[in-house]
C-alpha cells in the first residue's frame, strides 16, 4: 500500500509481539487488520459490514492481504480484543518518524511551539453509557498536542477521556517541560496553581485569560506597535485565595474581528507582537480537528465499547500521520487533502506512481483561490466566537 512506504514495520511487529495480539489468531493477523482499518479510514467506510464487503469485492485488496473474505463479526472481535493502548504505541512510533523528518529541514528557532487543545465527539447515550458527558448524550474528548515547525503542524501526544473530563485536568500529560518548549493553550486551561508551578519549574506557556480574572498590575510597559494595545507585568488571582506567587506578563491585542484579547505568558524575552502572533497560531489545532472529522472516520464507530472507540481514534491518528509522512516525501508542496485524494486513487499502486501523479503540473489556473482565502479567514473568526463544539455539526462541504 502506498502510504506504508515509510511505515515503521519492525517497531510495529515488536509492539504486537510484546502485547501478544496475534496469539492463537489464525486468519486475521494484526498487520492485516491495520491495513483494513486504514483502508476504511482513507475510503471513509463507516461500518464493519462495509469493510467486509469491500474486501469481498476488491480483488487488489484480496491480493495485497492474501485474504479473500472476512466477516463483520470477526472484525468486531479482533478490534474488541486488541487493547487500544497497542494502537496508541503504534501512533507514537509513526508520529516520531514524522517529527524526525521535519527536523531535517526548516529554520532553527529559539523555541519549540506546542499547541494544546481538545475536541469533543458526541455519542448516542443509549449505546455508549460509559462515555460520561450530559444527561441527553454521551461523548469522548480527544486532548491533543500539536507541534508547529517551519509553518507546518504535526500531531504529537494525545489523551483520550470521557467528554466530561475538564481540559485542565490533563494539562500535565500534554505540557512539554523542556527548556526550549513554548506551550500554547486557551481559556479552558486556566489554573493559577498549575501556572505557578510551571513558573517555578521554568515551563513556558502562553494562554488567553478569562474576562472575569482578578488582576493586580505591578508594572506598565510601553507599547511599540499598533498590533499591541497594552503590555503589563501583573499578578493574577484573588490576594486572599488564588493569587499566583509569580508575576506574569499580560498583553492586550485584537483578534481578527477587532475585539480585544488578553494574553498572559511567563515568557519575558520575546517581543509582545511575536507573543500575539504565537497565540494566533493556536488556530492550527482547530483546523487539525476539523480536518480529521471531515476526512477520516472518527464520528461513526465500528464498536460500542470504550476499547473499540478509543482504538478507532488511535487508528485515525495513525492514518493522518501516514498521510503527513507521505506529504513530506513529495517533491513539491501539496495540501494534505490532495494527498488523501491521490491515495484514494492509487491505494494499491507503487509509491513512484503516486509521486508521479502528484508531481504533474495543474491543468488550469484556480481562479477561486481568493475566495478560499476569504473562507479561511471567516473560519478563524467563527472559531474565535464559538469555540470548537460547532465542528461536530458543521456542514462538511463548508470551507473546502
Amino acid at each position: 500500500m502506498t502510504v506504508f512506504e515509510a511505515f515503521p514495520l519492525e517497531k510495529f511487529l515488536q509492539i504486537v509481539a510484546s502485547a501478544g495480539c496475534d496469539r492463537y489468531v489464525k486468519k486475521l493477523k494484526t498487520l492485516k487488520l491495520l491495513y483494513l482499518m486504514l483502508v476504511a479510514q482513507f475510503l471513509r467506510l463507516d461500518s464493519l459490514r462495509d469493510i467486509a464487503n469491500r474486501l469481498t469485492c476488491d480483488k487488489q485488496l484480496q491480493k495485497l492481504l492474501h485474504l479473500t473474505s472476512i466477516s463483520a463479526s470477526t472484525l468486531s472481535r479482533r478490534l474488541r480484543n486488541i487493547d487500544h493502548r497497542v494502537w496508541e504505541q503504534v501512533f507514537a512510533e509513526v508520529k516520531r518518524q514524522i517529527w524526525q523528518q521535519a527536523n531535517k529541514t526548516g529554520a532553527v528557532r529559539q523555541y519549540q511551539l506546542n499547541v494544546i487543545d481538545s475536541s469533543t465527539i458526541t455519542l448516542c447515550l443509549r449505546k455508549y453509557l460509559w462515555a460520561d458527558y450530559r444527561k441527553t448524550k454521551s461523548g469522548i474528548k480527544l486532548h491533543q498536542r500539536i507541534t508547529i515547525h517551519d509553518g507546518n503542524s504535526y500531531p504529537d501526544s494525545a489523551v483520550l477521556t470521557s467528554a466530561r473530563k475538564a481540559d485542565k485536568t490533563v494539562m500535565d500529560e500534554l505540557v512539554v517541560t523542556s527548556p526550549d518548549a513554548l506551550n500554547v493553550f486557551d481559556r479552558g486551561y486556566v489554573d493559577y496553581a498549575k501556572w505557578d508551578d510551571y513558573c517555578r519549574k521554568g515551563i513556558r506557556f502562553v494562554s488567553r485569560l478569562k474576562s472575569n480574572a482578578v488582576i493586580d498590575v505591578l508594572e506598565e510597559k510601553s507599547v511599540e506597535t499598533n498590533q499591541v494595545l497594552a503590555e503589563k507585568i501583573v499578578r493574577l488571582g484573588n490576594a486572599y485565595t488564588t493569587q499566583m506567587t509569580h508575576p506574569v506578563r499580560l498583553i492586550e491585542t485584537r483578534d481578527n474581528q477587532g475585539n480585544a484579547v488578553i494574553i498572559v505568558t511567563n515568557e519575558l524575552t520575546l517581543p509582545a507582537a511575536e507573543i500575539s502572533d504565537i497565540y494566533r497560531m493556536r488556530w492550527q489545532i482547530e483546523l487539525f480537528f476539523k480536518w480529521i472529522k471531515q476526512h477520516l472516520v472518527v464520528k461513526e464507530f465500528f464498536g460500542t465499547s470504550q476499547n473499540a472507540v478509543y482504538g478507532q481514534i488511535w487508528l485515525a491518528l495513525i492514518g493522518y500521520c501516514l498521510l503527513q509522512n507521505l506529504q513530506q516525501e513529495l517533491p513539491k508542496s501539496v495540501s494534505l487533502l490532495e494527498v488523501l485524494r491521490a491515495v484514494q486513487m492509487f491505494l494499491y499502486q507503487a509509491f513512484n506512481e503516486l509521486i508521479a501523479a502528484l508531481s504533474r503540473p495543474p491543468t488550469k489556473t484556480n481562479h477561486g483561490r481568493q475566495s478560499l482565502d476569504a473562507g479561511y479567514d471567516q473560519l478563524i473568526q467563527i472559531i474565535d466566537q464559538l469555540g470548537t463544539d460547532w465542528l461536530d455539526i458543521v456542514d462538511e462541504g463548508m470551507y473546502l
